[in-house]
């Protein structure tokens, strides 16, 4: 019997992991894309124009997810519900009634926004450069809501590699060409580069819409539904309001931000935003796990399968620090010449904040798929709680911080408050189920982080003003300490999944 339980846990981290991977390749592409933009638009507008870029695209994304008022997660999933149910008639019906509440709702935060910067109550503070581009944001907002509902139709019609393609590939496309096309009409990079976060959510919602009317084609036409059921519908994304301000004030690139260019300057906030794009690396496995093992979690719950669960669970936390630990040392130890490499020299100053952000993301690394299994075992509220004190841990520590320290004050922040939540994550999930994501095999990555620790620091040490000025020595620092790690894990015979 144990046998077979042991057999029938293999072949879940199996599967995990194939799903894992082809969801990481996926990531990867919009991930270059994104990095991309950052470094592009960062050298191209220079510290003061990619504040103010940046703060239009928080403010922009926040408003636009918020607008959505959960209706994104009411349409992924009552339509895949209708559709296996048989009900088909209630799909169109949805969808519209999450289209038009979305956009009315998003609508009226777009113009309370524009009323705010309009209104002049900006003036006189350090972001009082985005008044400027307040049509732009009440523009932009509900498009942005419209297509992140319409997105969220497409994947519960199965569409998942065209929803993968329009979002993670074809958007950041549009947000990299655009602002050199709009150069004809704006004349101004600033200006161009704003303006093109608008076209980019209009082209892309007009396409999405255009897919979604040809998967509808077949579909029956809506009909009326009775109060009762929209009322249904409203209560389900109710809860799903609140993570959008969750992420907007716990996960970075959102308030802290803000806060960083209202307490510090326009100028910080885009030397801090352009090193917040070295982080995503960070988070690419963590992301590409989560479309696999949130579902998997899922079945096996549904069988009180906690052996599987809790392999599943180690093998998370395992993948997680084995693909961010080494980077993290990378990160920061050559925080200063990447940046200076990647964005140039006027954004030198961002390499303490930098390697202060990647510690947040090592305690994420460690934790595990902890937030998408407290959902998947029915703990939505808890993951909810965590994102919110966290939330306030970075709203609290940016405003005491950021006076003092600028932009490190905020990485510090950021980090202190992604350290708590994921803490409090597995903590709960401890306390409950008695499950953890700490394993032995975890002894061994950490062992290959230190040996490239040291490699890199030395080098870093005895050629220090070479490897911040040429390209080559840089790389062989950085080839050195991943290959340093990569041995030490081959020689400790690291497998992931072994216990």
């Amino acid at each position: 019997m144990l046998v077979d339980e042991d057999q029938t846990a293999a072949e879940h981290i199996s599967a995990f992991l194939s799903g894992t991977a082809f969801s990481a390749s996926g990531l990867a592409v919009s991930g270059v894309l994104t990095m991309l933009i950052g470094i592009i638009f960062a050298r191209w507008l220079g510290p003061d124009g990619f504040g103010i870029y940046s703060n239009v695209l928080v403010v922009v994304t926040f408003a636009g997810g918020l607008g959505a008022i959960g209706m994104d997660y009411t349409v992924a999933r009552y339509v895949a519900y209708y559709l296996g149910s048989g009900d088909k008639p209630l799909v169109r019906s949805v969808i519209r009634y999450a289209a038009r509440w979305g956009l009315l709702i998003s609508a009226i935060l777009g113009l309370a926004t524009y009323v705010v910067l309009r209104g002049g109550l900006l003036n006189g503070t350090k972001l009082a450069g985005l008044t400027p581009f307040s049509t732009v944001i009440l523009l932009t907002v509900p498009a942005l809501a419209l297509q992140t509902i319409i997105l969220q139709a497409i994947l519960a019609l199965q569409a998942v590699r065209t929803r993968v393609v329009l979002e993670k590939i074809l958007y950041p496309l549009l947000r990299l060409t655009l602002p050199f096309a709009l150069l004809w009409c704006f004349r101004e990079k600033i200006a161009a580069a704003v303006g093109s976060v608008l076209f980019s959510a209009l082209v892309l919602t007009t396409i999405a819409l255009t897919v979604l009317r040809t998967l509808l084609r077949d579909a029956p036409p809506a009909v009326a539904v009775p109060r009762a059921l929209t009322r249904e519908w409203s209560g389900y994304a109710l809860p799903f309001v609140f993570y959008s301000i969750q992420n907007f004030i716990a996960s970075g690139m959102g308030i802290d931000i803000l806060l960083v260019g209202a307490l510090a300057s326009i100028r910080d906030s885009g030397i801090y935003a352009a090193c917040f794009r070295f982080t995503l690396v960070l988070l690419l496995a963590r992301a590409g796990m989560e479309y696999a093992f949130g579902p998997k979690v899922g079945r096996l719950f549904g069988k009180s399968d906690f052996g599987s669960i809790e392999k599943l669970y180690k093998t998370s936390s395992v993948i997680g620090l084995t693909w961010t630990l080494p980077l993290a040392v990378v990160l920061v130890i050559f925080s200063g010449p990447l940046i200076t490499r990647f964005f140039g020299a006027s954004y030198s100053q961002g390499a303490t904040a930098l390697a202060v952000l990647v510690a947040g993301f090592a305690a994420d690394g460690a934790a595990g798929c902890n937030n998408t299994l407290l959902s998947m075992i029915g703990k939505p509220w808890l993951v909810l709680a965590n994102g919110m004190a966290g939330g306030l841990v970075v709203i609290t520590l940016c405003v005491l911080l950021i006076p003092r320290w600028g932009m490190s004050g905020a990485a510090l922040a950021v980090t202190i408050s992604r350290s708590i939540s994921a803490g409090m994550g597995t903590f709960e999930i401890w306390r409950i189920y008695g499950l953890h994501p700490f394993s032995r095999s975890l002894e061994k990555p950490i062992l290959g982080a230190a040996v490239a620790a040291v490699l890199g620091y030395v080098w870093r040490r005895q050629l220090l003003i070479p490897t911040t000025q040429s390209l080559l020595l840089l790389t062989a620092a950085i080839g050195l300490a991943l290959s340093g790690y990569l041995l030490t894990l081959k020689l400790s015979r690291f497998s992931i999944g072994g216990y």
